[in-house]
C-alpha cells in the first residue's frame, strides 16, 4: 500500500492526541501488505488485505509500540518478487529508521473517518 503518511494518537488523561507521521523527504512510503483472494462457504470470492506492523522505532514510540512496516524503495523488487524465500521477506519486517521521518501534532477533524481532506494532516 503506498502513502504519503499514516495517523497515531498518543493516549492522554480522557484524551487522544492525534500525529501526523511522515517521510522528511515528503517522499511516498510503501507499507507491508499481504493480499489474497479466497472463496468463502457461499462460494463468494473474497479478496483481503492488511498491512503488516513491527515494533515502532525510537520517533513512533513515543505515540505507539507499534508501527506499520515501511519497505525502503531499493528493497521494493525483493518484497514483491513471489520468488523471493520467505526467510529473505521476512528480514524487510523491520522498523523504518526514525532519522528518516517525521511527526508533528494535528486537530482533530482527523478523528472523523467521514473526513478525508488536507486539513487533517495540518500542524497545530
Amino acid at each position: 500500500m503506498i502513502a504519503d503518511g499514516f495517523f497515531e494518537w498518543r493516549h492522554e488523561v480522557k484524551m487522544k492526541e492525534p500525529f501526523y507521521i511522515t517521510l522528511k523527504n515528503d517522499g511516498m512510503m510503501a507499507f507491508a501488505g499481504l493480499w489474497d483472494q479466497w472463496q468463502n462457504q457461499d462460494g463468494e470470492i473474497v479478496e483481503s488485505f492488511t498491512i503488516i506492523t513491527c515494533d515502532s522505532n525510537e520517533l513512533v514510540s513515543q505515540l505507539h509500540n507499534r508501527m506499520p512496516v515501511i519497505i525502503d524503495q531499493k528493497n521494493y523488487d525483493t518484497w514483491l518478487d513471489p520468488a523471493t524465500p520467505p526467510d529473505n521477506a521476512k528480514k524487510l519486517l523491520l522498523p523504518y529508521p526514525p532519522e528518516r521521518m517525521t511527526l508533528w501534532k494535528v486537530g482533530s477533524l482527523v478523528n472523523s473517518p467521514k473526513i478525508n481532506a488536507e486539513e487533517c494532516i495540518r500542524k497545530v
